[in-house]
């Protein structure tokens, strides 16, 4: 996520840390340390850092320190919290990707294949935290239209992308044709074109495996079959598509293993920044 004054991304890592990568020579500097597992990070309005951990909830990150905003809605907690975008109201959106498993198993939700995720509206005014969308299919990206009429977000195990329209309370999906599982979405409003990391391959053989139970037992069942479905096709990919989900371009490294697992794609001043969930770094390419 870049900062209001474009001089640095923020990002999240593994270890607990939101760091500060500055884009003139890439140093990179300890930030706030908050303790879990940050994912998705958004800009609040008053410069604050909307964090997404996957395993404390919804956090507010300023230079004073870490604030819990939200751990559960509707009497459950949260799973898997993900990614976030923020409206001129203030209000937060974020996704819940699953209710049911957590973070280091988040694969057994993809081999289930029931909607066991959300998508919830925070409101920092009362502090309160409603259920917008449920039974979705491990929502993962969300970005924020420039009008603000409208969400779109990532269904990671369908495969899709879904369009949410605010004011009439309807979704529709917008691409269910994607090389791969999408992960992070993020909007380049100026250009009016979302960024969509895609992770692994998706073909025939993975559409059968995901439509065919005794096979997704089989992967739930036995971790080795897990990592060799997991490393079956490392090719790293950014797919960027317009506001009706139409591909526009496509960036891709076919040997996967050297650039990494690249689950997001970030545009600022003529350069694609990209990382991953599994990398230790963060990458560019011209636009």
């Amino acid at each position: 996520m870049l900062d209001p004054t474009g001089r640095f991304l923020y990002v999240g890592t593994a270890d607990g840390w939101v760091k500060k990568v500055y884009l003139k020579d890439g140093s990179v500097e300890d930030w706030q340390r908050v303790g879990g597992r940050p994912l998705g990070l958004a800009l609040g309005n008053d410069g604050e850092v909307i964090v997404c951990d996957a395993a404390q909830g919804l956090l507010k990150v300023t230079d004073e320190g870490v604030e819990v905003l939200a751990t559960e809605a509707e009497g459950t907690k949260f799973g898997i919290t993900d990614a976030a975008a923020v409206s001129k109201d203030g209000l937060i959106y974020f996704t819940d990707a699953s209710v049911k498993y957590r973070l280091e198993n988040f694969v057994l939700d993809t081999l289930e294949g029931r909607p066991n995720g959300r998508i919830l509206v925070y409101n920092p005014e009362d502090k309160s935290t409603n259920v917008l969308l449920r039974d979705l299919y491990f929502p993962n990206g969300i970005a924020l239209s420039k009008n603000e009429e409208f969400l779109i977000f990532a269904e990671t195990s369908m495969a899709r992308l879904v369009k949410y329209h605010l004011r009439e309370g309807r979704s529709e999906v917008i691409n269910d044709a994607l090389p791969g599982f999408p992960d992070n979405v993020h909007y380049n409003h100026e250009r009016g074109l979302l960024y969509v990391g895609i992770v692994g391959q998706r073909d025939l053989v993975t559409d059968w495996l995901w439509r065919t139970p005794f096979p997704k037992k089989l992967l739930a069942l036995v971790p080795a079959t897990q990592a060799a479905a997991d490393s079956s096709s490392q090719t790293a990919r950014v797919l960027a598509v317009d506001e009706d989900g139409r591909p526009v371009k496509m960036y891709q490294d076919p040997r996967g293993k050297a650039v990494g697992f690249i689950t997001t794609g970030l545009e600022v001043d003529g350069f694609l920044y990209v990382s991953g969930l599994r990398d230790d770094f963060v990458g560019r390419i011209p636009v």
